[in-house]
């Protein structure tokens, strides 16, 4: 399966882990582009953060919320496993109503 498929396809079930690399660090590009000052740097407001989540990434407003909350109170570290975690499980959506 070629790295186009394993996107395609990629669900809890099935997913091959070069897959979730590969949505990962998409997700970091957007997130550096969009939420990041000019200079690589982190803002320094919270609301900043939440407000470009909304406007440049298309988060609802409490998603973007929780994005930014869960990333302060866990951590890459935390968050990783939980992933891992919750591909096994099968677990899509959780179950927290976003």
């Amino acid at each position: 399966m070629n790295q186009s498929q394993w996107i395609a396809e990629c669900n809890p079930a099935t997913c091959h882990p070069d897959c979730i690399g590969v949505g990962i660090r998409n997700r970091m590009e957007e997130y550096r582009r969009e939420v990041l000052n000019g200079d690589g740097s982190v803002p320094d407001d919270d609301d900043e953060i939440v407000r470009r989540l909304k406007e440049n990434c298309e988060w609802k407003d409490r998603t973007a919320g929780e994005l930014l909350r869960l990333a302060k109170y866990y951590g890459a570290f935390v968050l990783r496993y939980a992933l891992a975690l919750a591909m096994v499980l099968e677990i899509e959506d959780g179950d927290g109503g976003f």
